[in-house]
C-alpha cells in the first residue's frame, strides 16, 4: 500500500519511491543468507482488495496473491515437525500459529581479525565496541587546522568503556574518553552530527557474531532492555530498544538486527 516500505542501501523507502537500480536487502530462502539485490523493474496495478497482515514479526498490507516464504508446522503426537519451506499467498496461509514466516536471517558475513580505516588499525572486537559507543555518544570537533578532537561522552559506563578500549590508548577527561589518533579522527568526521550518523560498511559486512558485539555495546551507549508481557502474564524473552535521532542510523540498526538473527520493529 501507500505506506509500506522496503529496506534499501539508502535506508527505508516507500515502495512507490523505489526505482530501477535501487538495491534492496533480500533473503535467499534456501540458505537464509542475505544480500543486496538490484531492482530490475517496477510496475503498478489496480486491485479490489488489500489485506493487512499483522503478527509479532510482520506488519504489512498486501494483495491477496502476495507471496510469502515460510514453513508450516504439523503435529505428530508429541512431536512437532516443520515442513520444508514454500511460497504461500494469504489465502493459503493457515490462520493459526502453524505457519512461520521468515522475518530474520542466518547471515554469514566476514570475520577479519583487524579493521583498518584511514591507515589506523585496531582489532575487530574493539573496533565494533568503539564504533557503537562513538556513534551513540561520541563527537569530533576541529580545534585547529591540523587537530581534530575526538571523544566519547559517557558517565554511567565510563570505567567499562575505558577498559574495553584500552588498546586504543584513550585519554580520560572526567566523563569522557579522548582519542588522539588523527587518522581515526579525520575518518570519523565523515559521519557528521548526531542526526546524520550512520553505520559504516566495515561493521555491516561483519559476521553475525561481530555484529552482536556492536549491538550489545550500542545498548550501553543509547539503548535499554526490558521484559515484555505477552498474554496471561507470560513473560516473553528480553526486548531490546535502540535509540537514535538519525533516520539512516535507524535503518542501519534494523539491518544489523536482522543480520544478527533478530526481528526489528520501528517506533518514531
Amino acid at each position: 500500500d501507500a505506506i509500506t516500505e522496503v529496506l534499501t542501501r539508502d535506508g527505508f523507502k516507500l515502495f512507490k519511491d523505489v526505482v530501477v537500480g535501487d538495491q534492496c536487502l533480500s533473503l535467499d530462502p534456501e540458505t537464509e543468507d542475505l544480500s543486496w539485490q538490484p531492482v530490475v523493474t517496477t510496475f503498478a496495478r489496480m486491485t479490489d482488495e488489500i489485506v493487512t497482515v499483522k503478527s509479532s514479526v510482520v506488519d504489512m498490507a498486501v494483495t491477496l496473491d502476495h507471496p510469502f516464504i515460510g514453513q508450516k508446522r504439523v503435529d505428530r503426537g508429541s512431536y512437532k515437525e516443520w515442513l520444508p519451506k514454500k511460497y504461500a499467498s494469504i489465502v493459503d496461509i493457515p490462520k493459526s500459529a502453524d505457519f512461520r514466516m521468515f522475518a530474520s536471517s542466518k547471515w554469514i558475513g566476514s570475520t577479519p581479525a583487524t579493521i583498518t580505516v584511514n591507515d589506523y588499525t585496531v582489532d575487530t572486537t574493539t573496533f565494533c565496541k568503539f564504533m557503537a559507543w562513538w556513534l551513540s555518544d561520541g563527537y569530533t570537533s576541529e580545534k585547529s587546522y591540523d587537530y581534530i578532537d575526538c571523544a566519547i561522552v559517557q558517565a554511567t559506563h565510563f570505567d567499562l568503556m575505558r577498559q574495553a578500549l584500552s588498546t586504543m590508548s584513550p585519554t580520560t577527561r572526567t566523563d569522557r574518553l579522548g582519542f588522539t589518533n588523527q587518522n581515526l579522527a579525520k575518518w570519523l568526521t565523515k559521519f557528521g552530527k548526531c542526526t546524520d550518523k550512520y553505520i559504516p560498511v566495515e561493521i555491516k559486512e561483519l559476521s553475525a557474531e561481530y555484529i552482536t558485539v556492536f549491538l550489545e555495546a550500542y545498548l550501553l551507549g543509547d539503548g535499554s532492555t526490558s521484559k515484555q508481557n505477552d498474554f496471561e502474564g507470560y513473560i516473553s524473552k528480553e526486548v531490546r530498544r535502540f535509540f537514535t535521532t538519525s533516520k539512516q542510523l535507524m535503518a542501519d540498526l534494523c539491518e544489523l538486527i536482522i543480520k544478527s538473527g533478530g526481528t526489528p520493529s520501528v517506533r518514531v
